[in-house]
């Protein structure tokens, strides 16, 4: 968490300030970065045996809360207030590509364990000789 925080801390900041971005700007990039790194590998104890709908779930949960933090920490740095609305739209956002991203990740990962799978022949030799 801290590791992800610092990176993405570092990633947002460095891209404000080499976009020409003012101070206060930058300072919010990297609050905005520290808060979306520090929380985006959360799992909540997620394991490989967790149901799609499940890991559709908490990919929601924690792309809503990811966005929802980031957004509030990132208005009060740049602007000192924070607008409900844009939090509710970023947390909208944030939950449909979170769940999103588990849904069409393990559908392709399913497509590629079958093409290999389907592309295997028992009767072929392992080692040419």
């Amino acid at each position: 968490m801290v590791v992800g925080a610092v990176i993405g801390a570092a990633i947002n900041g460095g891209i404000a300030l080499l976009s020409g971005e003012s101070g206060r700007d930058v300072l919010g990039a990297v609050a905005r970065g520290a808060v979306d790194g520090g929380i985006a590998g959360l799992t909540f104890g997620m394991s490989m045996r967790t149901t799609l709908a499940g890991k559709i779930a908490v990919s929601a949960a924690v792309g809503a809360a990811t966005s929802t933090a980031s957004s509030t920490v990132g208005q009060l740095v740049e602007s000192g207030g924070v607008d409900g609305r844009v939090v509710a739209i970023d947390a909208a956002v944030g939950a449909v590509v979170g769940g999103g991203s588990q849904a069409t990740s393990t559908k392709y990962l399913k497509k590629v364990r079958d093409n290999i799978v389907d592309n295997l022949n028992p009767t072929d030799p392992i080692l040419d000789d």
